[in-house]
């Protein structure tokens, strides 16, 4: 007596197919296949953990759909990129619309596979890569607003090495010092030149390497003419994981009006107290 064998038949490519879905079933990869035209065939679990859906949900519509509208021109000309060129991958940053409505920034990796006669599949693995990309927004903002503070601040800003060289000055302390670039004040050392003689560099230096910070220093600084100004200082040390000094970050107010404004006081003062002794 015969019987029926009601195991499907063991071919090469019931094999593979099985194979690869289980895979992708089990992969912590996030992986979609879809048509030529576009359409979601199917997504892995890992996939639409990241997005929030469920397989009805997605299968069967254009992925496009999904797509936030500025991104639609550039993913459609990679698409097509992708359709030209078989096997060879295409990476893009993508905003792709979660379950909640929310933009989530996507990693994507996009693969035409071929099978004869034509297209099978495109392949997309991705990442949601959102907590790097809002990262990468907050550090440029800051960046932005430290140039404008930088760039537009009313008071001195500078960098300096341990040993006087100038690496960084914004506008408004190049012309507190009297120079017309920072180029040519960059030239200058500040344990050469730079301090009147009456001040000490060394004692700016003992300060900040003995605490860190230097806060409300007021010192004499020369102008590139050769004149005196004063200026209230505060700066931090910055350092590496061993300690060793790196540079000096500093803010410098140019104080020369009240020092002079003082001076004169003085020497009212010492004029009256002459008078009196005199009468």
């Amino acid at each position: 007596m015969s019987h029926t064998n009601s195991r499907p038949r063991l071919t090469a490519a019931w094999l593979s197919e099985q194979s690869f879905r289980a895979v992708i079933e089990h992969s912590a990869d996030a992986i979609a296949l879809l048509g030529a035209d576009g359409k979601i065939l199917y997504e892995s679990p890992s996939a639409l953990r990241i997005l929030g859906y469920q397989p009805e949900e997605r299968e069967g519509r254009s992925a496009f759909e999904f797509l936030h509208p500025d991104d639609h021109a550039a993913s459609a000309e990679l698409f097509g990129q992708v359709l030209q060129q078989p096997r060879t991958p295409v990476t893009a940053d993508i905003r792709y619309r979660h379950k909640d409505s929310a933009w989530r920034w996507l990693e994507a990796t996009a693969t035409n596979l071929l099978d004869e006669p034509g297209v099978r599949a495109i392949v997309i693995n991705y990442r949601d890569i959102t907590e790097r990309k809002e990262a990468e927004e907050a550090l440029r903002e800051s960046e932005e607003r430290f140039h404008s503070l930088y760039e537009n601040s009313t008071i001195g800003i500078y960098r300096t090495t341990p040993g006087g060289r100038i690496l960084l000055a914004n506008p408004t302390l190049v012309e507190i010092l009297g120079y017309s670039s920072f180029d040519e004040l960059s030239a200058r050392n500040l344990e050469q030149e730079g301090y009147e003689p009456s001040y000490d560099r060394a004692q700016f230096l003992d300060a900040i390497e003995r605490e860190g910070v230097v806060k409300g220093l007021e010192s004499g600084w020369t102008r590139r003419d050769g004149s005196a100004i004063f200026v209230r200082e505060s700066a931090r040390a910055i350092r590496d994981p061993q300690g060793k000094t790196l540079y000096y970050d500093g803010a410098v107010e140019d104080i020369t009006a009240r020092k002079q404004a003082e001076a004169r006081i003085y020497h009212l003062n010492e004029v009256l107290r002459t008078v009196r002794s005199v009468n």
